[in-house]
């Protein structure tokens, strides 16, 4: 009884599966329908070694934040700079006053220990000495903000015995250290002041 009970349920299952069973898919059909999607798809990508694969693109769906930037377009400046300078006894005192003209803080990052730099540059732009290169500074990060209106005084001293060492024709250079870390590519925190070397 039991036997003819397992017999018949195992019969009625190949029946219903039978009668539910799909037809075979023909590889031609399947074919079509790639070449049916591949057509339709006119945002297709091509990959190239070294470069994204989204790189054809329009801009204005994949945005690209690593473009050079136009050494011909003017960089803007974040931040404002002064930079002065006045003879003393020990040699020339040179001051480099930065200030955040904007409503907003503005985060900034400096690599170093460093704030900013001095340079004495020729007429052709060629670094001739570095406030720099006779100091130390630590190469711990550090992350400040500066406030709305806030001012970061530098100050440089270039020895006398060094003011006689330049050209007639040397100028003054300063570079503020800091990186605005929530910036556009276009803009710097300062960009290099440059004055009169005062003798």
């Amino acid at each position: 009884m039991l036997k003819t009970s397992v017999t018949s349920l195992s019969l009625l299952l190949f029946i219903t599966g039978c009668a539910y069973a799909e037809q075979p898919v023909k590889p031609a059909a399947v074919s079509a329908e790639v070449r049916a999607i591949e057509q339709a798809n006119s945002d297709s990508v091509n990959v190239v070694k070294g470069q994204s694969p989204f790189a054809d693109r329009k801009a204005i769906d994949h945005p690209t934040t690593e473009r050079p930037m136009d050494p011909q377009m003017p960089q803007k400046s974040l931040f404002k700079g002064e930079l002065t300078s006045s003879l003393v006894d020990k040699g020339l005192q040179v001051t480099l006053m930065v200030s955040n003209p904007n409503d907003y803080g503005v985060p900034i990052q400096y690599r170093s220990g460093m704030t900013a730099d001095l340079w004495v540059v020729d007429a052709d732009g060629k670094r001739l000495w570095a406030w720099s290169d006779e100091m130390m500074f630590t190469q711990a990060l550090r992350d400040v903000v500066i406030a709305p209106h806030q001012q970061v005084k530098v100050d440089f001293m270039i020895p006398e015995s060094q003011l006689v060492a330049f050209p007639a024709d040397a100028m003054l250079l300063a570079r503020y250290d800091g990186v605005a870390t929530e910036s556009s590519e276009q803009q710097v925190a300062l960009v290099d002041i440059s004055a009169p070397l005062t003798r």
